[in-house]
């Protein structure tokens, strides 16, 4: 294959580097000024001279760039001294641009359940608007959590199947899931679900229960002789409407959606039938004392204490509302780990999405840059989680 006159050159000037990039000369001076792309050296005159290596340097910006890099990320990856394979960093952005399409996609869903709650009305009253952002804010920090719980734990899908189990359920049950969410409960054990079982599903933003709809007309004949779903959307702290008797109720993650917790738990309690429970999760404990633990040794200056005291703090008074409200409650734990990160910046969108307003953003950009930089052995970490699992009796 013959060579251009460009292969043939051994240095090239800012002008020529950029004719055959396809970029401006103002542009390699820019990269220049933020040390990303140095001269190889001067020319007599004073001019800039690069070579073939900063050809590969020019290339290799321009693609982090276009797959979503910052410069100052693209600088910090190569003042790290890291070869990484082009292989590595396309996987890395390709999780990070996964992980960033499915927070756009649960806000344009969230959006849309707004949109549809207040299609009658042409202004959105400045309360209930701060409500909406509100909740938004605080799926977005549960959906990474489940989201990192799913990637990264051992025992993901056996969790929802000992939940499952836990319901207990007999044939011919009343089952009332409240905040229902996707139904994972319900659709990942889709088989298992008793001969006769009905099932209503309750949440406020439509387009879950939307989801759930076309799930079970699209795997009805999945199901045992005789299930059937019902399908309701409703807000159920302002809007309960619920006057049937059910054997089981569900409410799992639904809490930290709740303003009034004992005003519902007082409504769910009226629904049920005699030996009946509600069966209720909350958030996983145990990783943020893990991450204490790297950060220490990394010996990044940020203190997550208080962050896991108000965790613990809002675990037991939940606790303590259950059982004024209910005459037993048995709590029980599902024990689950992590051995091991794909990619350290798992852990730094946690911490993130975990944070209420206790953390300092300068110290979370350090922490950042350490797990980033200095964290050798992400990819054989371990973390013990527990998860926590309430069931509320009707009667003793």
């Amino acid at each position: 294959m013959e060579k251009t006159k460009w292969q043939e050159k051994e240095t090239y000037t800012a002008g020529e580097l950029a004719k055959l990039a396809g970029v401006s000369a103002r542009t390699i001076r820019f990269y220049d000024k933020k040390s990303l792309l140095q001269p190889a050296a001067y020319s007599e005159n004073g001019y800039r001279l690069y070579n073939k290596y900063s050809v590969e340097q020019l290339q290799k910006i321009r693609m982090l760039q276009y797959i979503g890099f910052s410069l100052d990320e693209i600088k910090e990856k190569m003042e790290s001294g890291q070869d990484e394979k082009w292989t590595e960093i396309l996987q890395k952005q390709k999780r990070m641009l996964e992980e960033k399409r499915q927070q756009i996609d649960r806000m344009i869903l969230l959006i849309q359940d707004a949109m549809d709650e207040y299609r009658s009305d042409e202004q959105i009253h400045i309360d209930r608007l701060t409500d909406i952002l509100q909740l938004i804010s605080t799926e977005k920090a549960s959906d990474h959590g489940y989201f990192f719980y799913q990637s990264n734990t051992t025992k993901s899908e056996e969790w929802f199947r000992w939940t499952f189990d836990e319901l207990n359920l007999a044939e011919n049950a009343r089952i009332l899931d409240v905040g229902c969410g996707h139904g994972n409960i319900w659709t990942k054990n889709w088989n298992s679900i008793p001969a006769g079982s009905t099932i209503t599903l309750v949440d406020k933003r439509k387009t879950c229960i939307e989801f759930l709809q076309e799930f079970y007309i699209g795997n009805k004949q999945y199901l045992q002789e005789n299930v059937t779903f019902e399908f309701i959307v409703a807000d159920v702290e302002k809007d309960w409407k619920i006057e049937k008797c059910y054997d089981r109720v569900v409410a799992n993650h639904l809490w930290k959606f709740i303003s009034q917790k004992e005003s519902l738990m007082k409504k769910i309690k009226a629904v049920l039938c005699p030996r009946g429970f509600m069966l209720s999760t909350y958030s996983a404990y145990g990783l943020l004392e893990a991450i204490q633990e790297v950060l220490i040794q990394l010996a990044v200056p940020m203190d997550l204490t208080e962050l896991i005291r108000r965790k613990e703090s809002d675990r037991f008074l939940l606790e303590d509302k259950m059982k004024h409200c209910f005459p037993k409650v048995i709590c029980e734990t599902f024990s689950n780990r992590i051995e091991g990160l794909d990619h350290p910046e798992a852990l730094v969108t946690y911490i993130r999405n975990c944070d209420e307003g206790l953390l300092n953003i300068v110290e979370l950009m350090e922490c950042e840059q350490k797990l980033k930089t200095e964290w050798k052995d992400y990819s054989i970490w371990k973390a013990e989680i527990r998860n926590p699992l309430y069931k509320c009796y009707a009667d003793r």
